[in-house]
Formats: C-alpha cells, sequence, structure tokens
C-alpha cells in the first residue's frame, strides 16, 4: 500500500493559495518537513483551494485555520506553475501568490 498522501495527489492539478506577509523587509514563513526526502523546508503561509473558492478566500481561511489570525489581502501578485513527479506520480501545481497584511502583526524582530 503506498503513501496515502501522495495516492491522493495523483495525476492531479493541485491549486494552492500563497500569503505573502513582508514586514520591514522580513517574509513570513512556516516550516515543514518533506517526508520523501528526509529534510526540512519552508515556505509562505498558505494552501488548498477547494472547489468553488477564490485565491483570496482560500488564502483568508487557511492563514485562519494555521494562526487564527484574520488577514486583509493587498493585491495579486501571479501564478507559478510546477510540474511535478513524486514517485511516479505527476501532479500540476499552480500556487496563487498574494500580497496580505496580517491585522495583528506577529513578526518577532532579531
Amino acid at each position: 500500500m503506498g503513501n496515502s498522501k501522495i495516492d491522493l495527489m495523483k495525476n492531479k492539478i493541485r491549486p494552492i493559495a500563497i500569503g505573502l506577509f513582508i514586514h520591514n523587509n522580513r517574509l513570513l514563513v512556516s516550516e515543514g518537513y518533506d517526508e520523501i526526502k528526509g529534510k526540512a523546508f519552508f515556505r509562505p503561509l498558505g494552501g488548498a483551494i477547494k472547489f468553488g473558492e477564490t485565491g483570496s478566500d482560500a488564502i483568508k481561511r487557511e492563514i485562519k485555520e494555521e494562526i487564527s489570525e484574520d488577514i486583509e489581502v493587498i493585491s495579486f501578485q501571479g501564478v507559478i506553475e510546477n510540474l511535478l513527479s513524486i514517485m511516479a506520480n505527476r501532479v500540476t501545481k499552480l500556487s496563487w501568490f498574494m500580497q496580505a497584511n496580517l491585522k495583528m502583526m506577529i513578526f518577532t524582530p532579531k
């Protein structure tokens, strides 16, 4: 039996919404772990766009789910298309990028 996460992505188009939260030239990112590569990675916050949902609505929902914060979407920045092959499964990943502001800034100064 295969990896259920990979099986769900098999030969699919995966649209995601990514929030670009920039404050004092710093980008808010979260840490993830790639189970296939066995490595940590960092990426801006965001997640799947559900069927019938706009990119703006998806990023608002995802941020509320991930960090319990409300956001204001400022502008659409573009789409990046990635054609991936993960363990012999083909995936087209479409990433919608939106500049946004957190209603309550949570950046920690260094």
